[in-house]
């Protein structure tokens, strides 16, 4: 049974993901002359998992090892 959904963020500081581009921003099938900003991920089992600012913490936290529910200094 699903008890309750998680949202895992790609850990880019610990993965060093510093590759930037840029791109055109296309607008209703139109390029425009607007830039943005493109950071390419790279690989990496680490993700993020912020289970004090969600609702069913109490779920999640029963799940994670020992390890992981200690506070950190």
């Amino acid at each position: 049974d699903i008890v309750c959904a998680v949202n895992l963020q790609h850990n880019c500081l610990d993965a060093k993901c510093t590759n930037l581009s840029t791109k055109h921003v296309w607008q209703e099938r139109i390029q425009t002359d607007q830039m943005k900003s493109i950071l390419e991920h790279q690989p990496s089992l680490h993700y993020l998992l912020n289970t004090f600012s969600i609702h069913n913490y109490q779920h999640i936290h029963s799940f994670l090892p020992e390890l992981l529910c200690e506070m950190p200094l």
